[in-house]
């Protein structure tokens, strides 16, 4: 519907008078001055700029980290870095706020001629909705894993890395293969194709990578597999003493990658080429993922972790069962070749 001029003199004056009241912090009375108009005018005409989408308000309810949590989860589990955030109430995994953290992390952490890897999950989409850059910054993002063909685009992989990218205006490098195949003879096909294998060399080089943690506890059973494996199959690998998955690779209670047959199926870089990336950030929230972040850490999977306090206070309660001092600490990420 093509406006008149009228009605584009109207829409104007609602941005004039919007401008006003929200960035240059006047009064409505001083509005009312300024534009020639009553005040009860200019009141009206804000609430239109708000009826018609001009001016949108959100509402950020301020996080709350635990400070004390982070220096004790940095100790115990051997972390370069660590952020805790307070769960919200009714939201076990706490997505949102964790995306927050992340993205306020990442606005830090990220610079200028990075390779940043993406993996998928919904702490990694939100994190990405959450970017707020200042500026473009020259990164190159990839995918370190492929995809789902999820019915939810936004937290499988490709999307995530394409939200990445978008919000650094970077370069976007997708592994346009599924993230499990039938058997592992395709899987090692696959691997061997020459611009598959271009990217997977990319990811593994990353500077920095961003992951998130699963858990085979059925409470917080991550959505991954759904549609891939059997409540027998899943029942199989925590018999085999599975107890959570990264990059669809699953690792028992020591974060010691399974031998099993799903493992040998998934297209990524691996759970040993994270030990080789100089960063990698992981992000989960929730009391049930304790064990799985606890056994990641103790495989050398991850050495930043984005948490809330429910996720920081199972970890500390039971580190001792979960991971006994004298079991020793992961040997250092091994320097990148050069």
């Amino acid at each position: 519907m093509v406006k008149t001029r009228a009605q584009e003199d109207q829409l104007q004056s609602l941005v004039q008078a919007a401008r006003l009241y929200y960035e240059e912090n006047l009064s409505q009375e001083q509005i009312a001055g300024r534009l020639g108009k009553s005040r009860p005018t200019v009141s009206r005409m804000l609430a239109a700029a708000k009826e018609q989408g001009i001016v949108r308000i959100e509402i950020r309810v301020p996080m709350q980290r635990m400070e004390a949590l982070e220096r004790a989860l940095v100790r115990r589990l051997g972390l370069v870095d660590c952020r805790v955030v307070v769960a919200p109430r009714g939201d076990p995994g706490s997505v949102e706020h964790l995306g927050r953290a992340a993205a306020g992390y990442l606005q830090v952490l990220l610079q200028d001629g990075m390779t940043v890897g993406v993996s998928q999950g919904r702490a990694l989409a939100a994190t990405a909705k959450y970017l707020e850059p200042n500026r473009a910054q020259h990164l190159e993002v990839v995918q370190i894993i492929g995809a789902m063909a999820a019915e939810n685009l936004n937290t499988d992989s490709p999307g995530i890395a394409r939200a990445l990218a978008k919000a650094y205006e970077a370069t976007c490098r997708y592994l346009h293969v599924p993230l499990v195949v039938d058997d592992a003879h395709t899987r090692d096909v696959l691997m061997r194709d020459r611009s598959l294998a271009q990217i997977l060399q990319l990811a593994t080089r990353a500077d920095v990578a961003l992951i998130g943690i699963g858990t085979l506890d059925p409470r917080d059973r991550s959505p991954l597999f759904d549609g891939l494996l059997s409540g027998k199959e899943a029942s199989a690998i925590r018999a085999a003493g599975g107890v959570g998955h990264i990059c669809g690779e699953h690792f028992d209670a020591q974060g010691r990658r399974l031998d099993i047959d799903i493992n040998n199926r998934v297209v990524g870089i691996g759970l040993g080429a994270l030990r080789r990336i100089p960063r990698v950030v992981a992000m989960a929230g929730g009391a049930a993922k304790a064990q799985a972040m606890v056994a990641a850490a103790r495989g050398g999977f991850y050495d930043t972790l984005i948490t809330d306090d429910k996720a920081a206070a199972r970890i500390l309660q039971q580190a001792d069962e979960l991971w006994p001092l004298s079991a020793g600490r992961p040997s250092p990420k091994q320097p990148r070749p050069a």
